[in-house]
């Protein structure tokens, strides 16, 4: 069972601390919540801030953690408190969008790579307004 509670305390020790976006309380309209999990009376305990609407916002949603699990013993060791992982959340969000590289799609590559190497066996020659590729042939 996980609390909730009302504040955290930026020196508190932090589980994790995570950006995203769900409906409102009348399941009516997306808005950006951060969410942080601590530990209060040796339980985790949730809190949860509104942000504001989706729209204000540019960043996509993130996760940061601010434990590590050991997994031999299964000892969980809080490395971050609330007020570092609200620093790294806040650089984060203010972060412009352009630094941050497009996920590739592999297959999308993989089948590229394919055409190309198709295309160098055949011969086959490209022309186009970017240029053009005249191949021999192998």
């Amino acid at each position: 069972m996980v609390l909730v509670i009302d504040e955290v305390i930026p020196d508190e020790p932090c589980l994790r601390l995570s950006e995203l976006y769900q409906l409102d309380e009348n399941n009516s309209k997306l808005r950006r919540y951060q969410v942080t999990y601590v530990i209060r009376y040796d339980k985790p305990a949730k809190h949860m801030l509104d942000m504001g609407p989706y729209e204000s916002f540019t960043a996509p949603e993130f996760h940061l953690p601010g434990a590590v699990k050991d997994e031999q013993t299964g000892h969980i060791t809080i490395v971050h408190t609330v007020g570092e992982l609200q620093d790294v959340a806040n650089a984060l969000r203010e972060q412009p969008q352009e630094d941050l590289k497009p996920r590739r799609d592999i297959w999308q590559d993989y089948f590229t790579q394919l055409d190309q190497q198709d295309k160098l066996v055949t011969g086959l020659s490209t022309f186009g307004p970017g240029g053009s590729t005249i191949r021999g042939g192998i």
